[in-house]
């Protein structure tokens, strides 16, 4: 498994995690609270997001590595609609 991981500094962390996941629960078997959620994109890949009150961690596994900074891109898309007009940084490593 391939695992890449980021922290964007937001005291909104909690709320662009709700959003998220309510948003893929349509299409996935989505968990959640107000401050772990797990998206199981597919039994190859995984996002597992936490939030505290300053930061929004996310972590995302891939059983192909190749594959990651596509679905990597997907997560910053959605991530970034929910904000709105405030640019989120988000750098995976």
């Amino acid at each position: 498994m391939a695992t890449s991981n980021a922290t964007i500094e937001t005291t909104e962390g909690a709320r662009y995690l709700r959003r998220l996941c309510k948003h893929w629960s349509h299409k996935f078997a989505v968990t959640f609270d107000d401050t772990h959620g797990e998206v199981p994109f597919s039994d190859e890949a995984r996002l597992t997001l936490e939030a505290t009150d300053t930061t929004l961690h996310l972590q995302l596994t891939h059983v192909d590595a190749e594959a990651l900074p596509a679905l990597q891109q997907v997560v910053v898309d959605h991530l970034q609609r929910f904000a709105g007009d405030t640019v989120l940084t988000v750098a995976w490593a």
